[in-house]
């Protein structure tokens, strides 16, 4: 154990812990990170634990658990302060999420992590999480013109076919919700906007978010035939401008990016945004 680390003390993240964390946070992304906009809801959730890491009464790190229903909890928001890198900060913090894990009784946890984070890869082997799968983002905007989408009020009919899907496109049956990746259960989908596509030979299950200042959707889940691909996708676009979102973004499992080019199926923007989801489970 580093000397650092012998002095770390992990406790619930405080109001008065604002100012020190946003200060460090300057230091990740170039000051572009998301923290400061959650950090006020994620203080005052009761659905999570945020905490901090300190040294001398000094916050140098954070990071959150989120229980996200049904015996599934999720990891998010890991930072540590540029001077404290590397010396066991990151592993504390994770090692007590994981124990309010394990005496949750859950039954799965995970987080998302980018591709390029080595020391997060690092420590997710060290903690014992297993790869499950790797999702690239992929952006469009919208368009005019008539679609052939209908909102289903009750996502309980959709959910074995976009649970299968997902299944079979390596994302454990699972879709996105706010970067995390829950399991989808009728549960789930309830309060989610569920369409379906030309009476149901197709779903999808669309998110909101904002991205560079504008309204997007968040294509959170779909199940569709690889020939209907691009009428499908050009559907989705003419929905967001119905519903007045600027475009969209997809978490596309990179299995799937050939089968999308094949289907010319070409997303305007590919951000550098390949993330890794790692599970653990008890």
């Amino acid at each position: 154990m580093s000397s650092v680390e012998s002095k770390i003390l992990i406790r619930p993240a405080r109001p008065g812990d604002t100012g020190p964390v946003f200060a460090f946070l300057q230091e990740v992304w170039e000051g572009g990170d998301y923290l400061p906009s959650v950090w006020s809801e994620w203080l005052g959730d009761p659905q999570g634990q945020l905490v901090v890491a300190e040294v001398n009464g000094e916050p140098i790190g954070t990071g959150r658990i989120a229980d996200l229903g049904g015996g599934e909890f999720w990891l998010e928001g890991l930072r540590v302060a540029a001077g404290y890198r590397g010396r066991g900060v990151a592993g504390k913090i994770q090692r007590h999420l994981l124990k309010v894990w394990e005496n949750a009784r859950g039954k799965s946890i995970g987080f998302l992590t980018h591709r390029d984070h080595t020391a997060v890869h690092a420590l997710a082997r060290a903690t014992q999480f297993t790869e499950r799968f790797r999702v690239q983002m992929l952006r469009w905007e919208a368009a005019g013109g008539a679609h052939d989408f209908q909102r289903r009020e009750d996502g309980a009919k959709a959910t074995k076919r976009l649970a299968s899907w997902a299944e079979s496109h390596g994302l454990d049956g699972r879709m996105e919700a706010d970067w995390t990746y829950p399991e989808i259960t009728p549960e789930r989908l309830q309060p989610q906007a569920v369409w379906c596509w030309r009476d149901e030979r197709a779903f999808t299950v669309l998110d909101h978010d904002e991205w560079d200042g504008q309204a997007i959707a968040v294509l959170a889940g779909l199940c569709v035939e690889t020939e209907d691909l691009a009428a499908f996708f050009m559907d989705l676009r003419r929905l967001c401008s119905m519903l007045d979102l600027t475009g969209m973004r997809w978490f596309a499992p990179l299995s799937f990016l050939r089968v999308l080019q094949d289907a010319n199926v070409d997303p305007q923007t590919v951000e550098d945004l390949e993330m890794v989801a790692y599970l653990k489970f008890r």
